[in-house]
């Protein structure tokens, strides 16, 4: 039996193929985003500990300390993920760190220089789900034949990121008060 279908179905059906690689652009250049706002986020705060302490082991401590959240939430959430809606989970997490770090930029600014309070921000905007979220929507996205590629493209594209956000941060903290960046980060 020949399964023939209406002109409108056939064009729904190529429109819904032609939107995957349109909905791929948006999930890929959000997470190079999120990765960007949190890496030079948790940057900026540890240069801000560097101000009120002197203190590279301070530093240290702070990326410690994101590090760890970030590998505890992974370890405990990534089995949990695909029972939540993943397009909210990755707008909550976005929405913590923004408010995280806007609230931390304007205590900043604000006149409260305490470590306690950089340290906590470092913290709680360590518990982003995004990367999760986004790596088990990414199946839905594209097809089968291209997730391997579309996810190798995300995971270097991600690293790389990482690597430009340093330099990149460091730049804006020498141009810009770093309060007024995390203000802008959020």
């Amino acid at each position: 039996m020949i399964n023939r279908q209406s002109p409108e179905q056939a064009e729904g059906d190529s429109a819904q193929l032609r939107r995957w690689p349109q909905n791929f652009a948006w999930l890929y250049a959000d997470q190079l985003l999120s990765v960007f706002a949190g890496t030079c986020g948790t940057f900026i705060l540890s240069w801000l500990l560097y101000e009120v302490t002197g203190s590279t082991l301070a530093m240290g401590g702070l990326w410690l300390i994101s590090f760890a959240s970030q590998w505890g939430v992974q370890l405990l959430a990534g089995p949990l993920i695909d029972r939540w809606k993943r397009t909210a989970v990755m707008k909550l997490s976005e929405a913590v760190r923004a408010v995280v770090y806007l609230a931390a930029g304007l205590m900043w600014i604000a006149g409260e220089r305490q470590s306690y309070i950089l340290y906590t921000a470092a913290w709680i905007s360590s518990f982003v789900m995004y990367d999760l979220a986004s790596g088990a929507l990414l199946p839905k996205l594209v097809r089968p034949k291209e997730l391997t590629r579309k996810n190798a493209w995300m995971s270097g594209s991600v690293q790389l990121m990482r690597t430009f956000a340093f330099p990149l941060a460091g730049l804006g903290v020498q141009v810009l008060e770093p309060g007024t960046l995390l203000l802008i980060l959020s």
